[in-house]
């Protein structure tokens, strides 16, 4: 995947439950890519995903991933968005050990969502960790809890996405955001179990257990051939019927990060959709091609 630009502006929460909208927006990130409104320059107009530490949040990366992490890289040289990013970490453990988890997960998708409304979108999304990944139990419950609250709201719906490696032994937060029965995220939720050639057999695992059945996977692959044939092998060696598998047209450089639409100007994921659609059962693999 390519690297957002965002707001790294510090952070750091005074009162544990009681957040202004400026400590809410600087918890917030602002990306070309994911963006629902753009200027003509390409610049976000408004800030619709979480950016959280590299590594340090991520349980279940792989060397693979950490070699070619752009978050690990951004916050190589821009340190201040690394320094912002671990405010927001410590922020969080904060929250959550006063059982305040969930009332920012919703008071920052609210904030969002509400942001882009304003701003004459009609189909607000958010991005759950464009850096970082379920990094805790306690983490993935407040999120879980929040998408129920946001979803009972009297608004205009709010699709959420994201990608996770929090999955198999010694790292298995991902499935604390599923329903048991279904194997499926929250109601306007898409999310993938992300992999890699470095870690095919838990991935091939996870969808051969109970838990992750239903969530279609991103591979990240040196070219979109590659990819593809990853995709098949996982499916095939999991037992799985063929998912449809499409290329991140960003990531194989047949699409700009920003686009226009219609007159306006928007992100690619939002032109796009294929990660974010209405129903997550529709959602095809995907591939990323390493840059």
């Amino acid at each position: 995947m390519t690297a957002p630009s965002m707001n790294a502006q510090p952070v750091t929460l005074r009162r544990p439950g009681l957040w202004t909208l400026a400590e809410l927006d600087a918890h917030l990130c602002e990306d070309s890519k994911t963006t629902t409104t753009a200027r003509p320059n390409g610049r976000p107009r408004t800030a619709n995903a979480t950016w959280w530490p590299a590594v340090a949040t991520c349980p279940g990366s792989s060397s693979a991933c950490r070699a070619d992490c752009y978050a690990v890289t951004i916050e190589s040289f821009r340190h201040e968005v690394r320094r912002a990013a671990e405010r927001r970490r410590q922020d969080w453990d904060r929250e959550l050990a006063a059982g305040n988890g969930a009332a920012l997960a919703a008071a920052l998708m609210r904030r969002s969502r509400d942001r882009q409304v304003d701003l004459g979108v009609t189909r607000p999304t958010f991005r759950v960790a464009a850096s970082g990944d379920w990094w805790s139990a306690a983490l993935v419950d407040a999120w879980r809890e929040a998408a129920a609250q946001v979803d009972a709201d009297d608004a205009e719906r709010l699709t959420v996405w994201g990608y996770s490696r929090s999955y198999g032994a010694g790292r298995d937060y991902l499935r604390r955001l599923l329903d048991p029965d279904t194997g499926l995220p929250p109601k306007g939720w898409t999310y993938y179990l992300s992999s890699d050639p470095s870690m095919l057999r838990r991935t091939v695992n996870a969808l051969r257990g109970d838990a992750y059945h239903a969530l279609p996977v991103a591979m990240m692959a040196e070219s979109a051939d590659e990819g593809r044939r990853l995709l098949e092998k996982v499916r095939r060696l999991a037992g799985n019927d063929p998912r449809r598998a499409l290329v991140c047209p960003v990531d194989a450089d047949d699409m700009p990060r920003t686009v226009q639409v219609r007159g306006t100007y928007r992100g690619a994921c939002s032109a796009c959709r294929a990660c974010l659609p209405k129903r997550s059962t529709t959602a095809p693999d995907i591939v990323f091609p390493i840059h």
